[in-house]
C-alpha cells in the first residue's frame, strides 16, 4: 500500500512545467505594428468580411517587398528587417541582376522562350484583371471573404489599393472562409451555398466546384500534399478533396457538431477540428485530434470545459497548438499525446463573447495575434503570455486578424463592418 501511495504522489514526467520567466519584451519591437493603418472598403461597406488570406510566398522567396509609396496612411516606410534587394551571391545563385526586382517563374519561362524564338523578351500581363502590365511582389496580394456573397483580392502597397483589384462573385450565398493555393494561381472559397469553388484569378473564370450536402464552414489546404484539402460543415463531416479528380479522397466522422475550424500540424500528418456541440455531457468533443493518414481519431478529450472553439492554430516550429474559447481567453495545448492543456500558459484580455473570432502565430512563433468583439486587437507574448499592446481599429465585431507570411511587422484584420485594414 504504501508503494502504491508513493507512486500516486509522484509527479508523472508529462506534466505541465511552470514556464520559464521572460525579459520584459522591448516597447519598440519591430514585430509589433504601429498605429499606422490602411483601411480598405467593400463596395456595400455594411457587409460582414469574416475571413481573409494572404497571398502565398514561394518556400525559396528571400525578396522583401519594395518600398511603399505614401497613400496617405502610410505616413513612414515599412520597418522591414531584411535587405530590400538580394545581395549579388544570392542574386546570382538565383539569376537575378542585383538590384532589380525579383521575377517569377512564369516571366522567366517567357523570357526564354521569347529567347528561343529569337525576339527581344516581353514582360507578361499581371495576374488581376484591372492590373496593367505590373508586375507583382511576393506578399502583396490580400484575398477578403464576405457576406455579399464576393471574395476581393486587394493589391497592396499600390495607388488605388481602396478598392478591390479583383472580385470572385462565384457564389450564391455568403462566403464563409476563403485560401489561396500553394501555387497562389487559384484561390478557393466556400460558403452557405454548400459548396466549395476554384477560381483561377489570372482570368477569374471558376475552375471547378465541390458540391456537399452541408453548409461549409472551413477551408485548409494539406501543407506538402498541395492538391489536396480539408472542408469541414455544418453536419459534422470532414471531407478531403483532390482538386485535380474533384472528388472526396477521404471522410471523416465522428458524430460532431457543425464543425468551426480545421487546422493541419506542420508535418501534415495529423489536424486538429473544433466543434459546435448542442449536446448534453459533450464538451469533450470540442476539441478532436485526427489521424490524417487512418482516418480516426487520436484524441477527443483534449478540452473539458463547457464552452466551444472558434479557432485553432498549430504553432509553427514547436510542437504545441492554441485554440480560442469563448469562454474569453486562449488556451495552450501539447501537440503531442495525450494532447495536454497547459495549465500555466493562458492569453486572455480580449472578448470572444460568442463571435468567430479568429486567431493567429506570427511567423516566427514569438507571437499571438487575436481579434475581439470590442473591435480591438490583442498581440499577446506567446512565451510569457503577457498582452503586448492593444490596438483599437474597427468599430464592430473583429473577426480575422493574421500575420503577413514573411514581414512580421505587417499585420491585417477585418470586421463586421466590412472593412479590412493593413498596418504596420
Amino acid at each position: 500500500m504504501e508503494s502504491l501511495l508513493s507512486a500516486y504522489a509522484s509527479h508523472s514526467d508529462e506534466d505541465d512545467e511552470e514556464p520559464k520567466k521572460e525579459e520584459e519584451e522591448e516597447e519598440g519591437n519591430w514585430c509589433l505594428p504601429k498605429n499606422r493603418e490602411g483601411r480598405l472598403e467593400s463596395a456595400a461597406k455594411r457587409l460582414r468580411v469574416v475571413e481573409f488570406s494572404f497571398f502565398p510566398l514561394p518556400a525559396t522567396a528571400s525578396q522583401s517587398l519594395p518600398k511603399p509609396k505614401d497613400f496617405g496612411w502610410h505616413s513612414q516606410e515599412l520597418q522591414i528587417p531584411h535587405q530590400q534587394y538580394p545581395d549579388p551571391a544570392s542574386a546570382a545563385a538565383a539569376g537575378i541582376a542585383p538590384g532589380s526586382r525579383y521575377v517569377s517563374k512564369r516571366e522567366r519561362a517567357a523570357a526564354i522562350a521569347q529567347q528561343q524564338l529569337g525576339s527581344a523578351p516581353t514582360h507578361t500581363t499581371a495576374i488581376l484583371p484591372e492590373s496593367s502590365a505590373s508586375h507583382e511582389p511576393p506578399g502583396s496580394l490580400l484575398a477578403s471573404a464576405g457576406m455579399d456573397h464576393v471574395a476581393c483580392i486587394w493589391k497592396l502597397w499600390t495607388e488605388g489599393m481602396e478598392q478591390p483589384a479583383c472580385k470572385v462573385s462565384c457564389h450564391t450565398a455568403a462566403v464563409k472562409d476563403v485560401q489561396w493555393s500553394s501555387q497562389g494561381t487559384c484561390l478557393l472559397t466556400c460558403g452557405f451555398d454548400k459548396t466549395s469553388r476554384l477560381t483561377d484569378v489570372e482570368t477569374n473564370c471558376e475552375k471547378q466546384i465541390f458540391e456537399e450536402n452541408q453548409v461549409v464552414n472551413t477551408i485548409q489546404f494539406h501543407p506538402f500534399e498541395t492538391d489536396l484539402f480539408l472542408s469541414g460543415g455544418s453536419k459534422g463531416a470532414l471531407r478531403l478533396w483532390d482538386i485535380r479528380s474533384g472528388k472526396v479522397v477521404r471522410e471523416y466522422f465522428k458524430s460532431l457538431g457543425q464543425i468551426m475550424d480545421v487546422d493541419f500540424s506542420k508535418d501534415g500528418k495529423r489536424f486538429a477540428s473544433t466543434s459546435d456541440i448542442a449536446k448534453r455531457n459533450a464538451s469533450d468533443k470540442t476539441i478532436v485530434i485526427w489521424d490524417y493518414y487512418n482516418q480516426v481519431t487520436l484524441s477527443n478529450q483534449v478540452y473539458m470545459e463547457p464552452y466551444t472553439c472558434p479557432s485553432v492554430r498549430f504553432h509553427p516550429y514547436e510542437d504545441c497548438f492554441i485554440a480560442q474559447s469563448n469562454a474569453g481567453y486562449i488556451a495552450a495545448f501539447s501537440a503531442r499525446p495525450p494532447f495536454k492543456l497547459n495549465k500555466h500558459k493562458r492569453f486572455e484580455g480580449h472578448q470572444v463573447s460568442g463571435f468567430r473570432v479568429q486567431c493567429s502565430f506570427s511567423p516566427d512563433g514569438e507571437y499571438v495575434v487575436t481579434g475581439s468583439a470590442d473591435g480591438c486587437l490583442f498581440f499577446y507574448s506567446y512565451r510569457s503570455s503577457k498582452c503586448l499592446k492593444t490596438m483599437k481599429m474597427h468599430e464592430n465585431v473583429c473577426t480575422d486578424v493574421a500575420y503577413h507570411p514573411v514581414l512580421s511587422s505587417v499585420v491585417a484584420s477585418c470586421s463586421w463592418d466590412g472593412s479590412v485594414c493593413v498596418y504596420d
